[in-house]
């Protein structure tokens, strides 16, 4: 991980250096929060990041290098970081690039870096515990919203997580459909209200 947060600029010269200053300390949090012990350190941690990649709601210039290192760093997270960062994975990928995100390609680098995570997503949602099983159906179906390629798999992980507990083929039915004749999966902006709606409820 630390190979790939070293391959980005964290503090471009073209923000103001107050923004540089913020940007300057998303590395440091990432590589805390991969090491997280607990989750209220990990959920901290998180606000270090979140609060500067997207601010209410929007993916800002950074996102994208951020997306790259968290995927990274989910093979060595210990549990409590990598539930946390398969979430905050869902809430940038799966959002909208706002006014300072609407620069060339920065919406397409965000969710290439979050189609990249694919296999981990499929290994967590296998070994993982059920936190990471709901975030990685999230996580799963925004990869097939990104390449419609990977539908049949993730159908199938759906069917095979769907086995594991009514909780969990309720949350896998809301997302993609289990054949192209029924409804439509709901939208990527429907499906993160209704998460921060879940959040406020429970605290998860």
């Amino acid at each position: 991980m630390d190979w790939e947060i070293e391959r980005h600029d964290w503090a471009p010269a073209r923000l103001p250096e107050s923004m540089r200053s913020h940007y300057a300390g998303v590395p440091a949090a990432i590589r805390e929060l991969v090491h997280a012990p607990d989750r209220a350190t990990a959920n901290r941690l998180v606000f270090r990041i979140d609060n500067v990649v997207v601010i209410q709601g929007n993916a800002q210039p950074g996102a994208a290098q951020a997306c790259a290192c968290l995927v990274s760093g989910l093979v060595s997270a210990t549990p409590a970081g990598r539930t946390v960062i398969l979430e905050l994975l869902f809430q940038i990928g799966g959002g909208a690039a706002g006014p300072l995100g609407k620069l060339p390609g920065l919406y397409a680098d965000i969710r290439a870096e979050v189609v990249r995570g694919f296999p981990l997503y499929a290994e967590y949602l296998e070994t993982g515990s059920r936190a990471d099983r709901f975030h990685c159906i999230d996580l799963l179906w925004v990869c097939a919203v990104i390449d419609p390629t990977l539908t049949p798999r993730v159908r199938y992980l759906y069917s095979r997580v769907s086995a594991l507990g009514e909780d969990y083929r309720r949350a896998a039915e809301a997302k993609l459909p289990p054949t192209p004749s029924t409804r439509a999966a709901p939208t990527i902006e429907a499906a993160l209200a209704k998460r921060r709606s879940q959040r406020s409820a429970t605290g998860r």
